[in-house]
């Protein structure tokens, strides 16, 4: 997909799309009318040159935003309990620790790490996972530059997740201030 760079009414109209996805075309049309005084023929041509450009899919009637996924290379010769036991350890960091109990009914398993640069420098924190553990259909992998430790990321993770669910909205988190980041009492790398 080409980068292409949208101009400001573009933008909140992928905004009007992102915050309601997946949204009809009918139901996609009123919002337009609504936010920006919009006729429905002006909303299905900005819909299909964005969707022309590859940012959305109009399919069915469905808007959604496009997600390719690239398949750079595939791991073999790894025995099924070696994937078994992978797969329950990082559940298992998840069900186990208290920064992950906000999560409901969304079943997400991950593994924190840090890195260190040098003795210098405050270590990098990170944080890979996957959703949802039995079926996944979303993973994501968040490092924090210097960011001490493990647990930035994986309150990233966790909200991240919320938010993809539909947990919690885009307007809980961001809010323009610093949230209590590392409020969990338990963490490790």
């Amino acid at each position: 997909m080409a980068e292409y760079k949208l101009g400001e009414i573009e933008t909140i109209f992928a905004d009007i799309i992102w915050d309601n996805e997946p949204v009809t075309s009918r139901r996609l049309t009123e919002l337009a009318e609504e936010r920006l005084n919009w006729k429905r023929t002006t909303t299905y041509t900005i819909l299909k040159r964005l969707c022309d450009r590859e940012l959305f899919r109009n399919k069915d009637g469905k808007v959604t935003k496009t997600y390719e996924p690239d398949v750079l290379n595939q791991i073999e010769g790894v025995s099924g309990n070696t994937w078994d036991a992978v797969q329950s350890g990082m559940r298992a960091v998840v069900t186990s620790n208290s920064t992950y109990s906000s999560l409901g009914n969304i079943t997400m398993s991950g593994k924190t790490g840090t890195a260190q640069q040098s003795t210098t420098h405050p270590d990098h924190g990170l944080f890979v996972g996957y959703a949802p553990s039995d079926d996944p259909e979303v993973a994501f992998a968040i490092r924090i530059k210097n960011g001490y430790e493990s647990l930035y990321p994986s309150e990233i993770g966790r909200d991240l997740m919320r938010y993809y669910y539909g947990e919690t909205s885009r307007d809980e988190l961001i809010t323009g201030h610093a949230s209590a980041a590392g409020s969990s009492s338990t963490h490790g790398d």
